[in-house]
């Protein structure tokens, strides 16, 4: 049994400024309302989607206590607004627990609104990786399997570039995307040839080499392929060379390929993945005979 804390009997004066304790209950939702005078709208789309959100996945484990204030007959939301517009489409939710806190002007409840925005931490998206990891999500999972066998590093915190150990990546979204519109295939070995490439080098595996390199493998598949091979430009099947791919990769550097593509595709349009493939492409071609090459262009 742990030992139990102690409360000093005489609070400091740094405690002062906690102020009257606020009170918890069970309120009927239409006894709820909002001041638009510090409130937001919900009236955006993204509102409206993540008010509709909370409705179809509505779970008592995952409702967190409104903040109110009394205004009048009515109870003031100073925090919880698209929760509450959640409970009130909802047919089994009649009333929501609040933390009601005591009455104190309207510009006290405005930089009370502030202060609960501001101080707030969002929560990054690897962190809830790790999350959705240990709930058992299957998208999680496919993720973490991929990025695994392609021996690439999910951090568990969000951390800069330069911060990053070898191999790790900060796409995950990127990579998320290519999954769900090319499958493992491309997605594994565009992984992999980057994890090849740039052993040692922190933030190499960013999400514009990543694209560029699903690209590729999935334009050399569609141009003809047995195997892990294509139709190049000789009109032959051919087989990627993964060792020469990796080679071409470092030997330009993942910063100046990045920096080349952006350079295209601000003059000529385009993606910039799409530049640094066929960039990519032209290097891996040169001094091959035209049956080993892979294709330049869509």
């Amino acid at each position: 049994m742990p030992d139990t804390l102690a409360v000093p009997a005489a609070l400091p004066d740094a405690f002062a400024g906690l102020g009257p304790r606020p009170t918890l209950a069970w309120i009927d939702v239409e006894l709820l309302t909002v001041d638009p005078r510090y409130q937001r709208s919900t009236d955006s789309r993204a509102s409206r989607d993540n008010i509709q959100r909370l409705v179809e996945r509505f779970s008592w484990r995952k409702f967190q206590v409104l903040t109110v204030v009394a205004a009048g007959d009515l109870y003031a939301i100073i925090d919880g607004q698209h929760r509450w517009e959640a409970a009130k489409l909802h047919p089994a939710v009649p009333s929501v627990p609040c933390m009601i806190l005591p009455e104190a002007g309207l510009a006290e409840d405005a930089r009370t609104f502030t202060a609960i925005n501001l101080d707030r931490v969002a929560v990054n998206p690897f962190h809830l990786h790790k999350a959705r990891l240990a709930a058992g999500d299957p998208d999680a999972l496919h993720l973490q399997e991929v990025c695994d066998r392609a021996r690439i590093v999910i951090p568990r915190t969000n951390l800069t570039p330069k911060d990053l150990p070898p191999r790790a990546t900060l796409a995950l979204g990127t990579i998320r995307d290519c999954l769900a519109n090319f499958g493992d295939g491309p997605t594994v070995a565009a992984l992999s040839v980057l994890a090849d490439a740039f052993p040692s080098e922190p933030g190499a595996v960013r999400a514009s080499l990543i694209k560029a390199m699903v690209q590729l493998f999935v334009v050399v598949k569609a141009a003809g392929v047995k195997g892990a091979g294509a139709t190049g430009t000789g009109g032959g099947a051919v087989e990627i060379d993964r060792a020469r791919l990796a080679k071409v990769l470092a030997a330009r550097g993942a910063a100046e390929l990045e920096k080349a593509g952006r350079a295209y595709k601000d003059n000529f349009g385009g993606t910039a993945a799409t530049a640094i493939r066929a960039a990519v492409a032209r290097a891996y071609n040169e001094r091959l005979p035209a049956e080993r090459r892979l294709p330049e262009t869509a």
